[in-house]
């Protein structure tokens, strides 16, 4: 939640194209902003982009169309991106991208035969760690401090490393990132400098 990431729309190998329109659909848990890439079929010059349909995003959809217009100007095949749309989590969960209205036509207005996949974005939660490490022989003062480690074997999210206290041994992370739902097991890891290491396996989920 709160942080950002990207869906760029590609297309292959198109041949003699001269204009395209799609419509994506997005779940409400993400925000989108959605923009034209030109790198290859430029919609800023010799082109018309219909009201409406200039890479808009909002209430979950991003509309997407755009045709070149000026007679002489030579159609477009190549590879690459034509759109980018970036999305900003709002609630953990699952957000499934779909696409509709897809449509890529030649010179003539003849439809190009196309398949546009959709995606399916995950936004993530958050879970705050709080624990105390108890040295062996010290009683409830450990004296020296050591570390405590949270490592996702997955290896999605992490490492989390905190100092814990020299004085009674406690320790606190926040903004540990989990998966929504069942949320994510880690590993925990408390280290000194003069004793063994300890270890666990806790499974975290968002708010706990």
């Amino acid at each position: 939640t709160g942080e950002t990431a990207t869906l760029d729309v590609n297309f292959a190998k198109a041949p003699n194209l001269y204009g395209y329109q799609f419509i994506v659909h997005y779940d409400p848990a993400v925000s989108a902003v959605g923009e034209f890439v030109n790198t290859w079929f430029d919609t800023a010059h010799d082109s018309m982009v219909p009201s409406g349909w200039n890479a808009a995003c909002a209430n979950g959809v991003c509309q997407f169309a755009v045709t070149k217009q000026v007679p002489g100007i030579p159609p477009a095949t190549a590879s690459g991106t034509v759109a980018r749309i970036t999305f900003t989590g709002l609630t953990p969960g699952t957000a499934n991208v779909s696409f509709s209205d897809v449509i890529l036509a030649d010179r003539d207005g003849q439809q190009i035969p196309q398949t546009l996949n959709g995606a399916t974005i995950t936004v993530c939660g958050f879970a705050t760690v709080n624990g105390t490490v108890r040295l062996q022989g010290r009683g409830t003062t450990p004296i020296d401090a050591g570390t405590v480690t949270l490592t996702d074997p997955a290896g999605f999210f992490g490492p989390y490393t905190t100092n814990f206290s020299a004085a009674n041994g406690t320790y606190s992370i926040s903004n540990i990132k989990v998966m929504p739902g069942a949320g994510t097991t880690y590993q925990f890891d408390a280290a000194h400098l003069l004793y063994l290491g300890n270890r666990g396996t806790y499974a975290l989920v968002q708010g706990i």
